[in-house]
């Protein structure tokens, strides 16, 4: 702020007009000249700062402020943001996010967060850019008026501009990841709901002991599945087999101990996993190892419903781009004609546990 009162400029004004009017008489009275200039004087400090800022004076205060209160970020050459620990990405952006780098190919999960969030939530870097420039204020209280006119009053895209070309902004998302995990992380195989609809109750159930359930063409997400296991429907059907094989036990048990009719149920499984690159290259149906750990079963998300979820594997799933795998969502949903599992079954599993794995090509090992 300038150094003078209301009043007081009030009152310069007045003066001013004043000589005005004795200089278009040509009876300019030096006394008043005079007492104007004494008045004038005196509405300032006798240090007063006459002089003018120029754009290239503010650079260099903005640049000698950096080198001075943020020396340490100035000598990383990068800005941090600042999560709390209690911060991280809800599940429904965490999908939105998947779908993000599957449309763009990005190359991980971590570059396609950092696309995101630029895109979704730019406050969270104007605000943190804007912090540093009210501070620069603060230091620099007795000129922020005459900064902001020099820079009509464009001072934060100036001032910025200064920051990026010494500083580098990062949203730090590896910390913000690491703070989240899927709300209900959950794989379906197959198709579609409606396109699947009756499969697993006319293919198997219904069909289980008659003959063409062995001739029948064996294209099924739980032929798949079967097979990841070292099995076949033969093994399947045998009573003998059965009871030797927890695999083939509980696949049964969940075909036919658990519901009547089930029309709209589909294959899934339900791995415990917060590795993001894992579940992205889940849906890319490469390089991933499900652990035999995973839950697998069959559920209906359109009307809440399902069996047991209590196929036990006996065997690690490698997933390749023959995998039936044609969904993966991390949400919650809990209404009608979208349920997720933990809605209806009340899991209570760990987000964190790591059923997913990365395998590794050679190339990325050497």
């Amino acid at each position: 702020m300038l150094p003078i009162t209301v009043p007081q400029y009030k009152e310069l004004i007045s003066k001013a007009r004043k000589l005005k009017s004795q200089i278009d008489k040509n009876k300019l009275n030096s006394e008043l000249v005079k007492e104007f200039i004494e008045f004038t004087l005196n509405t300032s400090n006798k240090d007063f700062d006459t002089n003018i800022l120029t754009k290239e004076d503010i650079t260099k205060m903005f640049k000698e402020y950096l080198e001075k209160e943020c020396q340490h970020i100035l000598k990383s050459g990068k800005y941090e943001h600042y999560w709390d620990y209690r911060e991280d990405i809800q599940s429904s952006d965490l999908e939105e996010i998947l779908e993000l780098a599957n449309k763009e190919k990005t190359e991980n999960f971590t570059q396609a967060t950092n696309w995101y969030l630029f895109e979704k939530y730019p406050e969270i870097e104007s605000e943190d850019i804007s912090y540093i420039i009210d501070d620069f204020y603060k230091q620099n209280s007795e000129k922020v008026d005459e900064i902001k006119d020099v820079l009509d009053w464009e001072d934060y895209y100036f001032l910025s501009e200064i920051f990026y070309e010494n500083i580098e902004y990062d949203l730090d998302v590896e910390t913000l990841l690491r703070h989240s995990a899927p709300e209900d992380l959950t794989v379906y195989f197959g198709q579609t709901w409606d396109d699947e609809y009756g499969d697993i109750e006319y293919d198997f159930v219904q069909s289980f002991d008659e003959p063409e359930f062995l001739t029948n063409e064996r294209d099924t997400p739980i032929d798949w599945l079967m097979i990841t296991q070292g099995y076949t429907r033969e093994d399947l059907v045998s009573e003998e087999k059965r009871e030797n094989s927890k695999f083939l036990k509980s696949l049964y048990e969940e075909l036919f101990h658990y519901m009547n009719g089930l029309e709209g149920c589909q294959l899934i499984a339900i791995p415990r996993s917060d590795d993001f690159e894992a579940i992205l290259n889940l849906t890319r149906r490469k390089n991933i190892k499900i652990n035999k750990s995973t839950y697998f079963g069959f559920f209906n998300q359109v009307h809440g419903s399902g069996c047991g979820l209590s196929i036990e594997l006996e065997k690690d799933i490698i997933i390749d781009e023959n995998s039936p795998v044609y969904n993966v969502k991390m949400a919650y949903h809990n209404e009608f004609g979208n349920y997720s599992p933990d809605a209806v079954y009340r899991l209570g599993l760990s987000r964190y546990r790591g059923d997913l794995e990365v395998i590794k090509d050679k190339k990325e090992e050497n």
